[in-house]
């Protein structure tokens, strides 16, 4: 599930932010990468069990933008961010709608964070528990 909220992501930072202008990492890059530039990455996955055997599952995200070195990089992260925040509230992965929780965003060292949560939840497959095939009980009441 996560990599289609990666691509869900990916997906809707492509619709304002175009490919020509802007370069778009899932996957870590040492060196070499071309800025402006986006990274995605999971910064964490939760799970909790709910009743019987739903779970719900949050999965949080850093998406990184490293501004172009020349210019205002500040004025420039913060257009970035304004965009964001628009785009990523709804996403689509694996066809279902999901809806962004824990919106927020900082500028730090020249680079723009903007966190963002998505949950979704799970029912997992019980596993078939074998029955008894007879039970004999034996007992009697009291008279009072």
């Amino acid at each position: 599930m996560v990599n289609n909220i990666v691509l869900g992501i990916a997906q809707k930072i492509r619709t304002v932010f175009s490919e020509t202008n802007y370069s778009l990492y899932t996957e870590n890059i040492e060196q070499g990468f071309k800025e402006p530039c986006f990274f995605v990455s999971l910064i964490s996955h939760t799970q909790k069990q709910r009743l019987g055997n739903r779970y719900r599952e949050t999965y949080s995200f850093d998406i990184s933008y490293y501004p172009s070195a020349d210019g205002n990089t500040n004025e420039e992260c913060l257009e970035v961010a304004e965009g964001l925040y628009e785009i990523l509230e709804y996403i689509t992965a694996d066809s279902d709608l999901l809806r962004g929780t824990n919106i927020n965003s900082k500028i730090t060292e020249g680079i723009l964070h903007f966190y963002v949560d998505y949950n979704i939840f799970v029912i997992r497959e019980k596993i078939p528990e074998t029955n008894m095939e007879e039970v004999i009980i034996y007992g009697e009441t009291k008279e009072w």
